[in-house]
């Protein structure tokens, strides 16, 4: 539940990682590099968080950090990734009831999708108010598949090598959402709801 996350250092060859440590403000920070894993040290940022179901990732260019969870609400910080330290925390309160969650960046890192169990919304990492950057690209269709009680809402995030973000749909179901244009703002990033069928049922 720590959420272990790794992002490439700036000398091309390094990666730093990071773990959350639970029920405090702290992120455990490792260099890894050719000769072994060094630790080195510990960061405190952002809100207290508790055990979660929520999710982290890095932007493709390493320069942003997120974090969500429906609970607690989103978390951005800028990276150095010379130093491996974060900077410039924003915490944005998220006014919905969802529980859940995950995010995912654009390919481009301007763009953090953040899937909320009923709702996706967008926000614009590059603009200096990024709250007021938000714009809610989808709201659950009440769509079940294959029947009740499995409901394909918006659960792990995941930016694909084909430059497409896909968005589980929780347990039980056989289906996907996927972002088809995630560098596009707004409603144009192109969202279609459980838009993939899969071979098989899967289970969180």
């Amino acid at each position: 539940w720590g959420k272990i996350v790794a992002v490439r250092h700036a000398n091309g060859r390094d990666w730093w990682m990071f773990v959350h440590k639970l029920n405090t403000a702290d992120f455990f920070r490792f260099l890894v590099t050719p000769s072994g894993v060094i630790a080195w040290g510990t960061q405190t940022i952002g809100i207290v968080r508790p055990p979660d179901g929520g999710q982290v990732c890095f932007s493709p260019d390493g320069t942003h950090f997120a974090y969500y969870w429906g609970e607690d609400d989103l978390d951005i910080f800028a990276f150095d990734r010379c130093t491996g330290e974060f900077y410039n925390p924003v915490h944005i309160p998220i006014d919905d009831t969802d529980a859940a969650g995950g995010v995912a960046f654009s390919p481009n890192s301007q763009f953090l999708y953040v899937s909320s169990t009923l709702d996706v919304y967008q926000y614009d990492v590059t603009v200096p108010d990024i709250d007021a950057s938000m714009v809610h690209i989808a709201e659950w269709d009440s769509f079940f598949s294959p029947s009740p009680p499995f409901a394909t809402v918006f659960d792990m995030a995941q930016l694909a090598p084909d430059g497409k973000v896909y968005i589980s749909t929780g347990n039980g179901t056989d289906k996907l959402h996927v972002i088809n244009a995630p560098n596009e703002p707004g409603l144009a990033c192109d969202i279609l709801q459980h838009g993939i069928t899969l071979p098989t049922y899967f289970m969180n």
